[in-house]
């Protein structure tokens, strides 16, 4: 099903081919009418699958007023755990809508598509420019695919952040396990090593091991000091 003015325009002509009928003269105002007609349809549609509590929620965010309408079109940023919850508080916001899972079903996904696409050009300014039907319509397209998109994101993410960590964990294993003494040495251990390489070796588990280490030290031997011819007593 093509919606575009040129493949509504083909579909005309190859209906009247097959009717066997000769082709109106004004085929672009058949076409415009026709979609007009099937653009209130649509739009009634979706207003009656929307109860008063669910059509309050979706004509609040038209407005723009709280920026959950930027938001709600925006992508998940960089790769992380705070991506990670703001794109949860986003999917919550969303679903807090309360529109019904079942509101587009009888139409296809590329019409769907369609006015998600055209409400994602426009900006909160410009919704108030359409009808309300319309206006209402666009902002239920749009909030109706981003919840399953941003599901899917989140689960994107949610590898991808696990993915990461799995990495991390990897490349520290493989660095313990090419040097696991010095990984696993202590840095008094490394302290008591390096000591021992200076040539100061010695007990440093308990104060007595450091007493016995001082007692048993070999110390230098003091010289007497020599006094001058004169300094001492006579």
């Amino acid at each position: 099903m093509v919606f575009t003015d040129e493949g509504l325009r083909s579909a005309l002509l190859r209906r009247c081919r097959t009717l066997k009928s000769e082709p109106p003269g004004r085929v672009d105002r058949i076409v415009g009418a026709g979609r007009a007609r099937f653009e209130r349809e649509f739009c009634l549609h979706v207003l009656n699958g929307l109860s008063a509590d669910s059509a309050r929620s979706p004509w609040e965010l038209a407005t723009g007023e709280d920026g959950f309408l930027l938001e709600l079109k925006s992508d998940p940023g960089r790769l992380g755990l705070e991506t990670l919850l703001e794109e949860i508080v986003k999917l919550r916001r969303a679903k807090a809508l309360g529109l019904p899972a079942d509101l587009f079903g009888g139409y296809s996904d590329r019409l769907v598509a369609s006015w998600r696409a055209r409400a994602m050009a426009l900006h909160p300014s410009d919704f108030a420019a359409n009808q309300p039907p319309v206006r209402l319509t666009l902002v239920a397209a749009l909030a109706w695919s981003r919840t399953t998109e941003i599901t899917d994101a989140l689960v994107d993410l949610f590898i991808g952040l696990v993915s990461k960590i799995n990495t991390r964990g990897s490349g520290r294993s493989r660095r313990c396990t090419a040097r696991p003494r010095s990984c696993a040495r202590s840095p008094r251990r490394r302290w008591r090593r390096r000591r021992a390489r200076s040539g100061r070796s010695c007990s440093r588990r308990s104060r007595a091991g450091r007493q016995r280490c001082r007692r048993w030290s070999p110390r230098r031997k003091r010289t007497p000091r020599l006094t001058r011819p004169g300094s001492g007593p006579c």
